[in-house]
């Protein structure tokens, strides 16, 4: 680590759920596959310390706690809480883990989430389009599974080779992740910089799921006619909606 939060979207029918499923297996297998929308941050920190990657299907909304819980438990942190209720003893759960989620709309949308996040799009399946049945799929993955994991493994053999020498050209906010795609590329036959010239796209079409917010859009109206005035200014300007009422947690809204 540190890791990234790999988060697909797609209309019903693109198969969200069978990618994310196939993803943790390669890396995780278990007969808790998927997991449906956690409640709150101590059922993702659990979960976490008993895997090794986190696979949620079908979320439908993540708020800013859940939200930055993701955050952390991509770049690593801790989580601690009593033992027990009649006791002042805590136990303590360090975690730092893969994250893997499906949604039918995007919903990573802080910015700090979002650098933290591969995002993808996949396709729908078209009307007629010969579709395989689950049974017949796993059947066909279990034969592709063991070449699928060895082109895993020559990728992590290149990293674990070329990390020492590495040369990024482009800087991201997940640098340690850049630094072990890059070094990974040789294993795959891709030229130098393939992974992160990729990143570095899907980060620019991210931007735009950060304006695309209710707030985001509000902002740029008022840049539109060169608004200019203090957080508590822009509050009121803004009246009531979809966003902090309070100026100090607007303005941090705002900055982010």
């Amino acid at each position: 680590g540190p890791y990234t939060v790999l988060s697909m979207e797609g209309r019903p029918g693109s198969a969200k759920s069978t990618m994310a499923r196939v993803c943790k297996a390669l890396v995780d297998p278990s007969t808790a596959e998927l997991t449906a929308e956690p409640n709150n941050v101590e059922d993702v920190m659990l979960q976490a310390f008993k895997s090794w990657a986190v696979a949620y299907d079908n979320l439908s909304k993540l708020d800013q706690r859940l939200s930055d819980t993701l955050c952390l438990l991509c770049t690593g942190g801790s989580y601690s809480r009593r033992k027990l209720y009649t006791t002042e003893d805590q136990t303590t759960f360090s975690v730092k883990n893969p994250v893997v989620i499906s949604s039918v709309k995007g919903v990573i949308t802080a910015r700090d989430l979002v650098d933290r996040s591969l995002l993808i799009t996949l396709p729908r399946f078209e009307e007629g389009e010969k579709r395989l049945s689950e049974r017949e799929f796993d059947v066909d993955f279990a034969k592709a599974y063991p070449a699928i994991f060895g082109a895993l493994l020559d990728g992590v053999a290149s990293a674990l080779k070329n990390l020492p020498t590495v040369q990024v050209k482009h800087t991201a906010r997940m640098a340690d992740f850049a630094e072990w795609v890059t070094a990974a590329e040789p294993g795959w036959g891709f030229k130098p910089n393939t992974i992160m010239e990729a990143y570095q796209a899907m980060r620019l079409r991210a931007a735009k799921l950060v304006i695309d917010t209710p707030l985001g859009l509000a902002l740029v109206e008022l840049a539109k006619q060169n608004w200019k005035g203090t957080a508590k200014q822009l509050a009121e300007k803004l009246g009531q909606g979809r966003w902090p009422s309070d100026p100090k947690e607007l303005s941090g809204e705002v900055r982010l």
